[in-house]
């Protein structure tokens, strides 16, 4: 049992054995050494490697699937060593692989088309080697058959170049001309045709052809570059002078539209001047926030404005500048803007971040059964309507002054003690606890009871320095099983769900007359 390998020889996979892998590699790794120095050394490789690829695909379509020895030595044969063509009298390595063998193999010529010295097809030429003719010779011939023929010997021209194949290995051009096919001719042909080539490019090279064609192809580069130049130049310009209107009207636009837009929702920075204009929304930020959002809404757009306006300037006038310290530093203000931006509207969503409320309770001493219940229309007499409501909150005038009031809610309940009593409750927020307590203390809401006769303020005032932080007032009449309440019309706006035995609505409840029973609050004859 022998072990095989698998190889690729000029794109073709054989199997082989051990022996034979070893025997052929030391050939190729010669061929390799020999040749790799030389001019054209891998062209010269890579044919000798398509040549044994060749005789390897014959040999194992016919016999056996595996390369063995016997094989590799016969190709060895074949082809020939280096040293057999060395100046040097060297036969030790051609000993090593076979003694005594005769490496020259002829084979029989072959037609192929000649691609090196072709008119039209290489017919001819590939001719005038089948029949080692003079290749002018061959073509006169051919012409003359062309007319005594009338011209069917053109069309068996044309036949033979579609029929007979072009000569495009090294190995096809030695069959072609009936030379000896080894490594001594694939090297020689391969060199031969570099030789050729480097002789034709002298030549070429030289020649006044050559001369006027490369002193044109400068002036025509120069010139192209010239007008590569002024083209780049022109358009340069152009947009540069796009950039800039585009730059100065953006930029003008996004001022004029942050001033406006401050002015019509009331969020005004400190250095304008009307700071407030009786809009909720300035009851509700600082004018401090409102002058940071501003600033920062005016770099984080402004910015990319203001180099694209640089970058206009430097088309527009091709100056000198840094643009890498610009560039930077624009990014770095950039950067401080979206931070700006980032705390800014966190500290301003932190202010209700906690919440606080205080509470207090009045016993009613009345030793009616019936309790009335109304609002004092004259309290805020004075008051102008209200200018903007938002969620119940709202911004009226008072001598001139703007002034922030909301609706208490007003609801009864039952309870278990004998006499009625009322419940306040002020809640707000705040960034924190004690700032939220502080907020709801300076809620300012009315209320007196005298007698059996409850009268609330129709609004609560926030401190007039204060901001809206969701304050609000909630009012609970704790009524006893008994007792009756009667609730004027005034008291529509702030009746907030008061639960009753026949689910009616809270407006439906008023100029009417209710009893507290076990079952809850009722509606009395």
């Amino acid at each position: 049992m022998k072990k095989t390998l698998n190889i690729n020889i000029s794109g073709t996979v054989f199997h082989i054995d051990e022996d034979a892998y070893e025997i052929l590699k030391v050939y190729l790794t010669k061929i390799s050494r020999h040749f790799s120095k030389e001019e054209g050394g891998h062209e010269i490789i890579n044919d000798i490697e398509s040549r044994i690829s060749e005789l390897f695909s014959n040999k194992t379509i016919h016999t056996q699937k595996v390369v063995t020895v016997e094989m590799v030595s016969e190709i060895i044969e074949i082809m020939g060593l280096p040293e057999d063509f060395d100046d040097t009298d060297n036969t030790e390595s051609h000993n090593a692989f076979n003694e005594g063998v005769n490496n020259t193999y002829y084979r029989k010529k072959k037609l192929y088309r000649d691609p090196d010295s072709r008119v039209f097809g290489g017919v001819c030429s590939g001719l005038s080697h089948y029949f080692k003719m003079d290749k002018a010779l061959t073509r006169i011939l051919f012409f003359i058959l062309i007319i005594l023929t009338q011209g069917a010997a053109l069309l068996a021209y044309f036949i033979l170049w579609i029929a007979v194949p072009k000569a495009r290995t090294t190995s096809q051009r030695l069959e072609m001309k009936g030379e000896e096919i080894n490594v001594e001719n694939i090297g020689k042909s391969v060199k031969e045709e570099f030789s050729e080539m480097k002789e034709n490019f002298v030549k070429y090279k030289n020649s006044e052809e050559y001369v006027k064609g490369k002193e044109y192809a400068r002036k025509a580069g120069q010139t192209a570059s010239n007008v590569g130049k002024e083209t780049a130049s022109v358009i340069g310009k152009v947009f540069g002078a796009i950039f800039l209107f585009v730059g100065f009207i953006s930029l003008f636009g996004l001022v004029v539209g942050l001033l406006a837009t401050s002015r019509i929702i009331g969020f005004l920075p400190e250095f304008l001047p009307g700071a407030h204009t009786g809009l909720f929304i300035d009851h509700v930020f600082s004018n401090s926030t409102a002058t940071a959002l501003f600033i920062s809404v005016f770099i984080i757009v402004g910015i990319p404005l203001l180099l694209l306006i640089y970058a206009g300037t430097k088309l527009l006038f091709n100056y000198t500048s840094s643009n890498k310290n610009i560039i930077l530093s624009s990014l770095g203000i950039w950067i401080i803007g979206i931070i700006l931006a980032v705390t800014t509207s966190i500290g301003a969503v932190d202010v209700f971040s906690s919440d606080a409320s205080i509470s207090s309770k009045h016993i009613i001493e009345s030793e009616s059964d019936t309790l009335y219940i109304t609002i004092d229309k004259t309290k805020f007499a004075n008051f102008s309507e209200s200018r903007f409501e938002v969620n119940n909150v709202m911004v009226m005038m008072n001598n001139d002054e703007e002034v922030l009031v909301s609706r208490p809610k007003f609801t009864i309940e039952q309870t278990s003690e004998v006499k009625p009593e009322l419940f306040l409750r002020q809640t707000s927020k705040g960034n924190n606890y004690r700032s939220a307590k502080d907020n709801a203390s300076k809620i300012n809401f009315q209320h007196k009871i005298e007698g059996s006769k409850i009268v609330l303020d129709p609004y609560f005032l926030i401190d007039s320095n204060g901001k809206w932080r969701s304050q609000k007032v909630d009012i609970t009449l704790k009524l006893p099983q008994g007792k009756v309440v009667f609730l004027n019309n005034n008291l529509l706006p702030i009746i907030d769900d008061i639960e009753n035995t026949t689910n009616t609505w809270d407006g439906d409840m008023i100029d009417k007359y209710w009893v507290m029973k076990s079952e809850g609050l009722t509606l009395s004859n």
